[in-house]
C-alpha cells in the first residue's frame, strides 16, 4: 500500500485497515480514523492539523515532522512510534498509550496529555509548556532538557524518570501520586 503525497483532507478512515501504508507528505487536516488500523505506517511529515485518531492503533508508526495540531488522539495506542520533531500543539491525548516512543524535540505546547502512559519514553528536548500531563505515568522516561513550563503533573508519576536539564522544574513539585 503506497499512498505517498495524498490528499485526504476531510476524508472517513473510519476503522479503516491501513497497516504498513505510506503516506509521507500526505494531506490529511481533519481526516477521521477513529479505530482505524495503522500499525507500522509512515505519516511522515504529514500534515494532520485538526484530525481524530480517537481509539486508533498507530503502534510502532512513522511520524518524523509530522503536523498534527490540533489532532485528537484521545486514547489513541502509540507505543514504540518514532514522533521526532512533530508538532502536537494544542492536541487532545487523554488516555494515549506513549510507551517508549521516540518523541525527541516533539512539541506538546499546550497539549492534553491527563492520564496517558509515556512510561520509557524518549521526551529529550520536548516541549511540554502548558501541557497538561495530570496523572500521566511518566516511569523511567528520558525527560532531558525538555521544557516544563507551567505544565500541570498533579498525580503524574516520574519515579526513575531522567529530568537532567529540565526547564520548569522549580514550578511544580516533585511528588509523585500516582503508582503504576
Amino acid at each position: 500500500r503506497i499512498y505517498i503525497n495524498v490528499n485526504a483532507i476531510a476524508t472517513l478512515f473510519q476503522s479503516a485497515n491501513l497497516r504498513g501504508a505510506l503516506l509521507n507528505n500526505a494531506q490529511l487536516s481533519r481526516a477521521n480514523f477513529s479505530g482505524a488500523d495503522l500499525i507500522a505506517t509512515n505519516l511522515s511529515q504529514c500534515q494532520g492539523g485538526g484530525a481524530i485518531f480517537y481509539e486508533a492503533q498507530l503502534q510502532q508508526s512513522y511520524l518524523f515532522q509530522a503536523d498534527l495540531r490540533g489532532a485528537k488522539l484521545v486514547r489513541c495506542r502509540l507505543g514504540s512510534t518514532y514522533l521526532v520533531e512533530a508538532n502536537l500543539q494544542d492536541a487532545q491525548l487523554t488516555d494515549a498509550d506513549l510507551r517508549w516512543s521516540n518523541l525527541t524535540r516533539t512539541d506538546f505546547c499546550n497539549a492534553q496529555l491527563a492520564g496517558s502512559n509515556l512510561r520509557g519514553a524518549n521526551l529529550v528536548q520536548t516541549n511540554f509548556t502548558n501541557a497538561d500531563l495530570s496523572h500521566a505515568n511518566l516511569r523511567g522516561a528520558n525527560l532531558r532538557f525538555a521544557n516544563l513550563q507551567g505544565v500541570n503533573l498533579r498525580g503524574a508519576c516520574l519515579d526513575e524518570a531522567i529530568l537532567d536539564g529540565v526547564r520548569g522544574k522549580e514550578a511544580f513539585s516533585w511528588s509523585s501520586a500516582a503508582s503504576y
